[in-house]
C-alpha cells in the first residue's frame, strides 16, 4: 500500500535522471524482497490475485509494481534456481515505462523481460515478449515460463505449425511469447480476416522485445506480406500489363536505357508513351501500375510480372517497424542500444536507458548470476547508422504502415461497439467514426459547388448526395433563407444534420444491436477492397518513378508524396461506399 517513503516516479525524463529513479525503485523492491522467501509457494502465487484486486480498485500502478518486482524476483529464485541480479532488474524498471534497456551482450535478457511483463499481465494486457525469431521465443518461453506460470499465470508460445485453435489458445493467455513473423502475421490476419473466420483476437497493448536493437535498427524494414486472389486487382492489373506489352513493341533502342534501379525512358520514350495513353503528361499515380509493368517488359532479362502484381497479388502488407510500432506501449532490451539513443528518439520515440555493467559481487560465480547464460544478442549491426539518415529512411518505409495503422485502427473502434453477448443494448451508440464519415461525404459535396451555385448545381450535388445519404431536404429548401444564399459552411451544416439524422432513423429502425453489427461489417469488407487497391499502385510506386528517371533521393520524396495523395484520394469513395451501404443494405432483422 501507499507508503510516504516509497519514491516518486517522474515518468519520461532525461535517461540519467531516470536511471537514478530506477536506483531508488530498486532499493525499494530489494527491501521488500526480504520477507518473501518465508511464504510457501501457494502464498507466493496468490499474492497475483492480490496484486489484481488492488489494481482492479484503482491503485495506482506504481504502487503495486515494487511489490510485483520482488514477487517475480523471488519466484525466479525458485523456479529457475537463480536470482535476477540488480542491473537484470534495474532493465526491467526501465521497460515498465517504455524504455529501451541497454544491457551488455553478457546479460539476460529474458530475466530482465519477466518483470515487466508480470506487471503487465497483472493490470489484463497480454503482453507479447517478442524475439526475433522463433527458435529464441520457445527458448525464452521455456526458461522464463516456469516463473510466470509459478505465479498463476497462463502462458502461451507461438511456434510455426499450429493451427487456428492452438493460435488463438496461445494469444488468449495472459503473457505470450513469439517471434516477430509470427506476431506480425497474426496481426495481418486478424486486420484481413473475416471477424473470426481468421482471427485471434491478438492484444496490443504492450510489447516488450528481447533483442529490439535487431529489429528496430537493423532489420526495421523487413516486410511481412500476405498474398490472395482478389478478382478486381486481378483484372486491372491484367489490362494494365496488356496495354504494358503494347507500349513496349512501340519503344525502339534509342528510346530508354539503363538507370541504377533498372530501365529509364529516354525523352522519344516518354513522348511515345505520353502519344500512346492520349494524355499530356506521366502521372506516376494514376499510371503506377501501367509504368511498373513497363518497367518489367523493358528489362534485359525481364521478370515474368513485377512484384505485387502477378496472380497471387499483396492484399496486406507491413514492415517489421511498423508492426512494433502499433503496440500501445513498446519497451525492449538490447545491447549496444546507448550508441543509438538518437535513432531510438527521433525514429521510435524510445528514450534509452544505460543500465551499469554488473559489480563484482553479481559476477558469474555469485549467487545473483544466470545459470541460463548470456541473451545471445549482441550489439545491433556492424556500426551505428547515421541517424539523419536512418530517420529518412525509416521515415520512408513506414509511410504504408501508418496509412494502414490509421485505416485499421478505425475498423478496431468500430468493432469495439458490438454488444458482447449479455450486454444491455446501448442506444444512441452511434460510432464517431460513422459520424465523421458522414460528415466527410457532406463536406466534399458541399466544396464540389461551384462558388455561386444556382439552383440547377445545387440539386444535382443533392441528388448525388442522396444516392449516398437518403436525406429528404431539397434544393428549394435550401437554396435562400431570408432573400440570401446559404453559405457553404451553413449548407454543410444543414446537411450533415440531415444526413445524421437520417442515419439515427435507420439505426432506430433496424435495432442498435443489428446496426452495430452491419457498421463492422460493412466497414471492414470496404476497407479491405479500398487497401488492396492502395496497396496494387503504391507497391508500383518505385518501379513506377525509376522508369521515369529520378534519382534515389527524388524518387524516395516522390513515393512518399504520391503515396500520401493516392492515401487520401481513396478515403473520400471509401467513405462514399461504406455509408451508402449502411443506408441501402436490405437487412433481414427477423
Amino acid at each position: 500500500m501507499g507508503d510516504a517513503r516509497r519514491p516518486a516516479l517522474r515518468g519520461r525524463t532525461t535517461a540519467r535522471r531516470a536511471l537514478g529513479d530506477f536506483e531508488k525503485i530498486a532499493d525499494w523492491v530489494e527491501e521488500l524482497g526480504k520477507d518473501l522467501p518465508r511464504r510457501t509457494d501457494a502464498e507466493l502465487g496468490a499474492l497475483t490475485g492480490a496484486y489484481r484486486e488492488r489494481l482492479a480498485a484503482g491503485e495506482p500502478r506504481h504502487e503495486v509494481l515494487m511489490e510485483a518486482f520482488a514477487t517475480a524476483r523471488e519466484a525466479a529464485r525458485r523456479a529457475l534456481g537463480t536470482r535476477p541480479h540488480r542491473g537484470l532488474l534495474l532493465a526491467g524498471l526501465a521497460m515498465a515505462f517504455e524504455n529501451v534497456a541497454d544491457l551488455g551482450p553478457e546479460e539476460d535478457g529474458a530475466l530482465a523481460c519477466l518483470f515487466p511483463a508480470y506487471l503487465a499481465a497483472l493490470e489484463g494486457l497480454r503482453p507479447h515478449l517478442v524475439t526475433v525469431d522463433d527458435e529464441r521465443a520457445e527458448r525464452d518461453a521455456t526458461w522464463t515460463g516456469p516463473v510466470h506460470r509459478m505465479l498463476g499465470l497462463r502462458v502461451g508460445l507461438l511456434r510455426p505449425g499450429l493451427d487456428h485453435a492452438g493460435r488463438r489458445s496461445a494469444h488468449r493467455a495472459d503473457v505470450v511469447y513469439g517471434g516477430v513473423q509470427e506476431l506480425g502475421y497474426a496481426r495481418l490476419r486478424d486486420d484481413l480476416g473475416s471477424l473470426g473466420a481468421e482471427s485471434v483476437d491478438a492484444a496490443r497493448a504492450v510489447a516488450i522485445v528481447n533483442g529490439i536493437g535487431t529489429l528496430l535498427v537493423d532489420g526495421f524494414d523487413t516486410a511481412m506480406f500476405i498474398a490472395g486472389p482478389d478478382e478486381e486487382v486481378l483484372e486491372w492489373n491484367a489490362r494494365e500489363r496488356a496495354l504494358a506489352a503494347q507500349i513496349a513493341a512501340l519503344l525502339d533502342e534509342g528510346d530508354h536505357a539503363a538507370g541504377p534501379h533498372g530501365p529509364r525512358l529516354l525523352r522519344p520514350g516518354i513522348r511515345k508513351v505520353r502519344e500512346r495513353l492520349g494524355g499530356d503528361a506521366l502521372d506516376p499515380e494514376a499510371d503506377a501500375v501501367l509504368l511498373a509493368h513497363l518497367h518489367s517488359f523493358l528489362q534485359p532479362d525481364p521478370p515474368p510480372v513485377p512484384a505485387g502484381t502477378d496472380g497471387t497479388p499483396v492484399i496486406d502488407r507491413i514492415t517489421v517497424g511498423g508492426f512494433l510500432r502499433g503496440y500501445e506501449a513498446l519497451s525492449g532490451v538490447s545491447a549496444g542500444a546507448a550508441a543509438q539513443e538518437a535513432l531510438y528518439r527521433r525514429v521510435y520515440a524510445l528514450p534509452v536507458v544505460a543500465v551499469p555493467p554488473l559489480h563484482p559481487a553479481d559476477g558469474p560465480s555469485g549467487s545473483d548470476s544466470s545459470e541460463y547464460g548470456p541473451s545471445e544478442y549482441g550489439p545491433s549491426g556492424s556500426g551505428v547508422p547515421d541517424a539523419d539518415e536512418f530517420e529518412r529512411r525509416a521515415r520512408h518505409r513506414f509511410v504504408l504502415d501508418e496509412q494502414r495503422r490509421a485505416l485499421f485502427d478505425r475498423v478496431d473502434r468500430v468493432d469495439s461497439l458490438v454488444r458482447a453477448p449479455g450486454e444491455p443494448e446501448r442506444e444512441g451508440a452511434r460510432p464517431e467514426e460513422i459520424t465523421e464519415m458522414i460528415g466527410e461525404i457532406v463536406d466534399d459535396h458541399v466544396a464540389r459547388l461551384p462558388a455561386a451555385a444556382g439552383h440547377a448545381e445545387l440539386e444535382a450535388s443533392l441528388t448525388a448526395l442522396g444516392r449516398v445519404c437518403p436525406i429528404s431536404v431539397t434544393a428549394g429548401d435550401l437554396a435562400r433563407r431570408g432573400g440570401r444564399p446559404l453559405s457553404g459552411r451553413r449548407l454543410a451544416a444543414r446537411l450533415r444534420a440531415e444526413a445524421l439524422a437520417a442515419y439515427d432513423r435507420r439505426e432506430r429502425d433496424l435495432g442498435s444491436v443489428v446496426t452495430r453489427d452491419l457498421e463492422r461489417h460493412v466497414l471492414r469488407a470496404v476497407t479491405q477492397r479500398w487497401w488492396r487497391r492502395h496497396l496494387a499502385q503504391a507497391l508500383c510506386l518505385p518501379a513506377a518513378l525509376a522508369l521515369l528517371g529520378f534519382d534515389e533521393a527524388t524518387s524516395m520524396r516522390l513515393e512518399e508524396e504520391h503515396a500520401e495523395e493516392l492515401y487520401h484520394r481513396m478515403l473520400g469513395p471509401l467513405a462514399e461506399e461504406a455509408i451508402g451501404h449502411l443506408f441501402n443494405l436490405e437487412v433481414d432483422t427477423g
